[in-house]
């Protein structure tokens, strides 16, 4: 163990690193190791955590896109004086069923399925 102090102090040293707990500083040299040795979990970790805040802007901005959309409908039926949405009847159940939610010709879980 005081080989190892002396080697982490030495290292500090070195590096002109200002160091007053070696052993904060051992345990940061062991995970940057860590890191190195495997850098496929750090690859994982930091797409996964890419992909997440891709899927939270994605929502951000279908919610935004739906809201605006909403509005501008709601403003144009106003201005031509047409039926608001909400009180049209539903569609025919033959128009129904061709609208399948979440399923677009150009969506990766659909490819994937057939």
């Amino acid at each position: 163990m005081a080989e190892e102090t002396a080697t982490i102090a030495g290292f500090a040293a070195r590096n002109l690193l200002a160091f007053s707990n070696l052993d904060l500083l051992r345990m940061a040299l062991t995970h940057r190791s860590y890191l190195n040795e495997h850098p496929d979990d750090v690859q994982n970790l930091v797409q996964g955590q890419a992909i997440g805040m891709a899927t939270e802007v994605r929502d951000d901005v279908r919610t935004v896109t739906v809201t605006g959309d909403t509005f501008l409908e709601t403003l144009v039926r106003a201005l031509l004086r047409r039926t608001p949405r909400e009180d049209l009847p539903p569609p025919p159940p033959e128009v129904q069923h061709q609208a399948v939610p979440g399923r677009w010709a150009g969506d990766i879980r659909y490819i994937k399925e057939n």
